[in-house]
């Protein structure tokens, strides 16, 4: 829940919503809310809730929309009728002359981080300009950014996909006005947030036993892991978990080497980020008459993987059980990972 000044209304995201017991949702006669930065909030309705802090029950109508990249933003309008004081000395919210409070309580790192602009900008036409973002997160390495689709209709404004790290709370990310007209963006305003890559479900541990390799000599196997080990693209690991390593020949007859997610990919939640289709980019291709080609070589490779998330990519090998530190193939959502950075 993100208690926003700059926010007129309270709103919660339909999804978060449809978790919760609450009363009928009524209908309102806004279909939309615009924000500070050209964005727009469409409305599905008003619904009224309760929230509580410790012991102090507090009510609120909420505004139910789809846009959200929180599940729920309360407002001025909950701040103002409960006296609402938010102390960063103390680190707590306060409610009615301290009859109530509640810690503002650090986010764990496996979960979503609303990231917002630190001071507000102008953005002249056509120009691409690199911000501050805040996040309730001192330190971070390779944050996953994703965009707040709010700040792009029609894709006008554009923040792109980006890894980013995050030092003294901020970072650094691009916006683009694709616009013949300056951009106003308030400061405070959602940019996107950041997260991690690879979500399983609440179930048991999988562990494989070792696979026999005939075609790639345990040296060949040691030497290999090695490589990758000096790379930093693998650790030791002490996981629960574990895969099996599995050789495949390529066409001209050299070993390739694999690694058996499929028991990890089958409780896998899946990310259903869009992947390209063969004949859309043939179709963009029409009417060209020069062509180039880049090959991001072991791309999958370049992409840092969550730490929490390394335990769960562990494998064996004769030598030992190892863990990645980067995206390995194999994994369910290694291409829609790949791909949101790609675009």
């Amino acid at each position: 829940m993100l208690v926003d000044t700059g926010a007129a209304i309270s709103l919660i995201h339909e999804k978060q919503l449809s978790n919760m017991q609450h009363k009928p949702v009524a209908p309102c006669s806004l279909k939309e809310v615009h924000t500070a930065n050209s964005g727009f909030i469409s409305l599905l309705g008003i619904v009224k809730l309760t929230v509580r802090i410790n012991h102090l029950d507090t009510y609120v109508n909420a505004y139910v929309t789809p846009d959200l990249i929180c599940p729920m933003i309360l407002g001025r309008d909950w701040i103002q009728q409960y006296y609402v004081n938010i102390n960063f000395y103390t680190n707590r919210i306060y409610l009615h002359n301290s009859l109530a409070s509640t810690p503002l309580l650090p986010i764990p790192r496996h979960e979503s981080v609303i990231m917002t602009l630190s001071h507000s900008i102008v953005i002249p036409p056509f120009h691409q300009k690199f911000v501050y973002g805040y996040v309730p997160i001192k330190s971070l390495d390779d944050a996953l950014f994703t965009p707040n689709i709010a700040l792009q209709p029609a894709r006008m404004v554009l923040l792109p996909h980006s890894l980013l790290h995050i030092r003294d709370s901020r970072g650094v990310i691009s916006i683009i006005n694709n616009t013949c007209h300056s951009k106003l963006i308030q400061c405070n305003t959602p940019l996107g947030f950041i997260s991690s890559s690879t979500t399983t479900a609440d179930l048991n541990v999988i562990s494989t036993s070792l696979m026999n390799s005939p075609d790639f000599s345990s040296s060949s196997l040691y030497l290999y892991c090695h490589k990758m080990l000096d790379n930093g693209i693998i650790e030791p690991s002490n996981s629960p978990w574990s895969s099996p390593v599995v050789i495949v020949k390529k066409p001209d007859g050299s070993p390739r080497f694999c690694i058996d997610y499929r028991r990890l990919n089958s409780i896998t939640q899946k990310d259903v980020y869009p992947l390209p289709r063969i004949d859309d980019v043939i179709e963009r291709l029409n009417g060209s008459q020069i062509f180039s080609q880049l090959d991001l070589r072991s791309g999958y490779l370049k992409v840092p993987l969550a730490p929490e998330e390394h335990a769960k990519t562990a494998f064996t090998t004769p030598d030992g059980l190892w863990e990645f530190t980067r995206l390995p193939q194999g994994l369910k959502n290694s291409p829609s990972v790949f791909q949101r950075l790609m675009n």
